[in-house]
């Protein structure tokens, strides 16, 4: 005899038996790990991220850009794994980063930081 526990306090899952019935605990995703800021241009930027422990479930990964310091929301992504690419930012601007994991089972907490967008070229004319 089987049954399924779910329970969103454990961050892991695990199977134990007692008697013969096996339990199996199964709770949102870890967080993303290892993020960092791969590339940015005037308009775009690009965060790799390893995957967190997810139970052996489906991911998918998110992330949102906010103005900095306003924390205007200018950007929502959903991505099927941790490589996220932002575009359509303005240019020379400080952003708030947020990203987080999600699966059947809930959402994991979010990593945060800071990321830029570069400055845009200065057109120079011959003198």
């Amino acid at each position: 005899m089987s049954f399924l526990l779910s329970c969103d306090k454990y961050p892991y899952m695990a199977v134990f038996s007692h008697h013969d019935i096996f339990f199996t605990l199964i709770a949102a995703p870890d967080p993303p790990k290892n993020c960092s800021l791969t590339n940015q241009t005037q308009d775009s930027l690009q965060v790799d991220c390893d995957e967190g422990f997810g139970s052996g479930l489906r991911q998918e990964f998110h992330m949102e850009v906010f103005s900095h310091p306003e924390h205007q929301l200018l950007v929502n992504i959903t991505a099927r794994s941790p490589r996220l690419l932002a575009r359509g930012l303005p240019p020379d601007t400080t952003l708030f980063l947020r990203i987080y994991a999600s699966s059947v089972k809930g959402r994991s907490r979010s990593v945060t930081f800071e990321g830029y967008t570069l400055r845009m070229a200065e057109k120079r004319t011959g003198e």
